[in-house]
Parts: C-alpha cells; sequence; structure tokens
C-alpha cells in the first residue's frame, strides 16, 4: 500500500526538516512532498461524509438519552404512587386487625 505522503524515498527524510535545522530553510517550517496521484478533494470529501455520520450518530444518541431519561422519570412517578397506594393500603390492613381484635 503506497503511502499518501510519497512512498519510499520521497517526503521526510528525518527529523531534522521539521525544527528547521539542517534541511529546512528557516527556523519552524515544515517541507512535505505528497505523490501527484494522491487526490485531496476525495479525501476532504470521504472526510465531510464521515463527520455527516458521527454528526448523525450523536444526534441519534441524544434523542436517545432523551428518551431513556423521560422513560425514567416515569418510572419514578410510578413508584412513588405505588408506595402511596402501599402505604395507604397498609394502613387499612392496620385498622381492620385493631378492629378485629389482633394486637
Amino acid at each position: 500500500m503506497a503511502s499518501p505522503y510519497g512512498g519510499r524515498g520521497q517526503g521526510l527524510r528525518d527529523r531534522q526538516g521539521l525544527f528547521g535545522s539542517g534541511g529546512g530553510n528557516g527556523p519552524g517550517e515544515v517541507h512535505l512532498t505528497m505523490d501527484p496521484s494522491w487526490d485531496l478533494d476525495s479525501e476532504v470529501d470521504g472526510l465531510r461524509a464521515n463527520i455527516g455520520r458521527m454528526k448523525g450518530l450523536a444526534l441519534d444518541i441524544q434523542e436517545e438519552s432523551r428518551l431513556n431519561s423521560q422513560l425514567l422519570n416515569n418510572l419514578e412517578k410510578t413508584f412513588e404512587k405505588a408506595r402511596a397506594n402501599l402505604k395507604r393500603t397498609m394502613k387499612r390492613v392496620d385498622r381492620a386487625f385493631k378492629f378485629a381484635g389482633y394486637p
């Protein structure tokens, strides 16, 4: 598989050129040789497509999170109602036992 940066023998040969000593024209300059057959526009288009898919996934995750939050809130309300009903029922049972003469 050919490197998009020129493959063997082309491009940067060592790290000295990256930092401005030995091979660069000035401090902080970086020189890069790319294979002319490498299509930058198609790479950019591919990245845009990937970003679009990631954005779609992020929106789906956000919607799923919102739905889960609503579900948990509804479940919490249901448990609160069940707890209140159980408490009322226990009070009624307790009164019934006391009325029947059980201690």
